[in-house]
């Protein structure tokens, strides 16, 4: 399933598939005959189908109060979002949202509404925003974000959170920031680069670029890449199911950062 999803999105390079990362940390506990999700640590518990490689899969996390201020320790993991990484290794989730708490249709009725948990809320408050951010570039410069560039945008506007610096298996990049994401495409050309590229095999490709010296100097890539050859049934197989394995170093004169 998860070979066909990257497949799907592969053919489809301007739709980028948007999976909730799941509620399975925890579940099982005490339950005979099923060892908890995630074990003990909570890690490695995302489904199959959000493993897939050129999809946008999203955590959930509880409401930021007041709107994010720089302090990732404000950003709270809820206690169910399912955390990674992929049996080869890659991060998993990409992304966390809002989940907790959320305000949401049901389906009591017509006008059925109620308050809701869960990565099946984070992923749409997601989605919508890709959407309109999609809608800002699409007024801006006359055409739309391929899905890769999408989420390299998201990936790369995400606020830090989590108990260390950059990504990890809890919320991945960050929790999305919708704002970010569009100032980076009003200041395109101006202040920030959104570039489509392709490479041949083996090849590199080169950006020069100065920076302002004010503020970091931040570069993200993503690429759609082909599925992998699914393995057998087993218990984590370490198989790696990456096929293109793009390398970006940013070097200031004899310094160059990986």
């Amino acid at each position: 399933y998860t070979a066909e999803i990257d497949e799907i999105a592969l053919a489809a390079p301007y739709y980028l598939i948007v999976k909730s990362a799941g509620n399975d940390r925890g579940d099982g506990n005490g339950e005979p005959d099923h060892p908890q999700d995630g074990g003990a640590e909570g890690y490695d518990c995302i489904g199959y189908k959000g493993n897939a490689k050129n999809i946008l899969t999203v955590g959930a996390v509880q409401d930021v109060s007041g709107g994010y201020s720089g302090n990732p320790g404000d950003v709270v993991m809820t206690s169910f979002s399912s955390w990674g990484p992929t049996d080869d290794g890659r991060i998993k989730p990409d992304i966390c949202g809002n989940g907790y708490g959320v305000y949401s249709s049901d389906d009591t009725g017509n006008a059925g509404y109620r308050s809701l948990n869960g990565t099946s809320m984070s992923s749409p408050n997601v989605t919508g925003s890709l959407l309109l951010i999609q809608e800002h570039y699409e007024e801006n410069f006359g055409s739309y974000l391929k899905a890769a560039t999408l989420k390299a945008l998201a990936i790369h506007t995400a606020d830090e959170c989590g108990p260390d610096d950059g990504p990890d298996y809890m919320f991945g990049w960050g929790l999305m920031n919708t704002q970010s994401a569009a100032e980076v495409i009003s200041n395109k050309d101006i202040s920030t680069f959104i570039k489509e590229e392709s490479i041949s095999n083996g090849s590199t490709y080169t950006l020069e670029v100065s920076a302002t010296g004010t503020e970091p100097l931040v570069a993200t890539i993503v690429w759609a890449d082909p599925a992998g050859t699914p393995v057998a049934n087993q218990l984590d197989p370490t198989d790696v199911m990456l096929v293109n394995d793009l390398d970006m170093n940013i070097t200031d004169g004899s310094t160059t950062y990986y």
